[in-house]
């Protein structure tokens, strides 16, 4: 059964009563002849004023076509006989959320999917800012991924759905993003909450271009440190790893159990990767955080470490991107295959594969460990890679960046002098030996 609503636009849209998702405020029904949108229909306690009014606002910003496959943003609002009932966007293909990237135990999509994906979350978020308005609920459930890289569209395009919850400002008023997923949540804004306030209540501002930067660093450190939280951590009690072994198969949609968990490590500004302190240490299921080229390493120390106190030195989405293609390289000739598993990638400056070591570490760990029996290896390659350039600025040549643990030798020029010294001892000791027998056993 088919019902009618009429847009702002004056268009009719015949939509089919029966829905094809539902949420917690509304359902997604089909359009009867259009197989390019849908129409959300909002609950009727959720059909007010102030959502309307939100809803026209949005739809005033005229996306491209591409802009559009990027974000599901509202493009008319649809109303009955009795008044606002919802509005139209594009259709979603069926797409993964990210967390399927970062659940990623069987390495199939390795670092080459992965920064790729994370440069086009980044063209997402840069074009909700440049419109001059904010993402602020970037859970990752919120983040779809098409995993077809033989798709016409190009592998690991990120598009970004649920926009009627963002944070939206213009002619003095703001419509606040209302949800959120606390590990997500920029610190200056976890601070705000607590004695009942939450982002219904607590005083404006509250999600701004700097709180999606911080989230937006939190998935990037998430795409490139095999699916690891940065604000994960785990205690180091005597050699002895504790609450780390169940994190690895949980799924990365519930929050970590580590001590102290990443919400605390986020509201107290507390890096794990980067700031010290005893008795902690990073996840074993997290390769080093010196495994990333420096730029990178230098972006989210900035974002993570810096912007504690000062927000606007996080890294922004420009940056990221040009950092992410430098890194890559052209032809992501800066990521080199594992000769030990072919399913293993990493960048080029590591002297030895980074996912093999973490691999060792863990088995170490195994073995004092009756907590979960280990995991199998898979040593099946993953697919030929052939993306899609990304909507992004030209590559730029390979960048090699300079490797911090380079230019240490134990072939200290005094050490040098002082083994040849020792050497010419002991040949001048054995001699005089050797002599001294054969004098007297008459041989000489």
């Amino acid at each position: 059964m088919w019902v009618q609503y009429q847009g702002l636009s004056g268009a009719v849209y015949f939509v089919e009563e029966e829905k094809i998702a539902g949420g917690g405020e509304g359902s997604i029904h089909k359009i009867q002849s259009n197989y390019k949108q849908v129409a959300k229909i909002f609950k009727v306690n959720n059909r007010n004023p102030e959502r309307e009014e939100k809803l026209r606002l949005m739809v005033s910003y005229k996306l491209t076509d591409e802009q559009y496959q990027t974000l599901t943003w509202p493009q008319d609002v649809i109303y009955d006989k009795n008044g606002f009932v919802g509005y139209i966007m594009p259709k979603l293909n069926a797409l993964d959320s990210i967390t399927s990237i970062y659940n990623n135990g069987d390495n199939q999509y390795d670092l080459r999917y992965r920064i790729i994906a994370a440069i086009n979350l980044c063209v997402a978020i840069q074009t909700v800012h440049d419109m001059g308005q904010v993402c602020g609920d970037l859970n990752p459930q919120n983040i779809c991924v098409n995993l077809d890289s033989s798709d016409g569209n190009g592998g690991f395009h990120i598009t970004l759905v649920d926009t009627d919850s963002y944070h939206i400002s213009a002619n003095g008023k703001t419509y606040r993003c209302e949800v959120g997923l606390a590990d997500y949540i920029a610190p200056e804004l976890q601070k705000k909450f607590g004695n009942g306030r939450t982002l219904r209540s607590i005083p404006l501002p509250t999600y701004t271009k700097e709180t999606d930067l911080f989230a937006l660093a939190v998935h990037i450190f998430t795409l490139l440190m095999n699916g690891c939280h940065p604000f994960a951590c785990a205690q180091d009690i005597n050699g002895s790893y504790q609450h780390t072994m169940e994190q690895i198969n949980k799924s990365f949609e519930k929050p970590s159990v580590v001590t102290p968990q990443p919400i605390d490590n986020i509201k107290n500004g507390f890096f794990p990767f980067y700031h010290k302190k005893d008795n902690i240490t990073y996840p074993l299921y997290s390769p080093a955080f010196e495994s990333l080229p420096y730029e990178i390493y230098t972006l989210f120390v900035r974002t993570f470490a810096e912007g504690y106190n000062d927000p606007q030195k996080r890294a922004g989405t420009q940056e990221w991107i040009d950092a992410l293609i430098r890194c890559m390289g052209t032809g992501a000739s800066n990521i080199v295959v594992c000769t030990k598993n072919k399913a293993h990638c990493f960048f080029r400056h590591n002297t030895y594969c980074p996912l093999c070591a973490m691999e060792e570490r863990m088995m170490s760990r195994w073995s004092t460990s009756s907590e979960v029996p280990p995991p199998q290896k898979r040593n099946t390659a993953p697919p030929p890679v052939s993306p899609q350039t990304p909507p992004v600025s030209p590559q730029t040549p390979p960048y090699v960046p300079p490797n911090p643990s380079q230019g240490k030798s134990n072939d200290n020029p005094i050490f040098a002098v002082l083994k040849f010294i020792l050497y010419m001892l002991i040949a001048v000791g054995v001699s005089y030996v050797v002599s001294h027998l054969c004098i007297y056993f008459g041989i000489l």
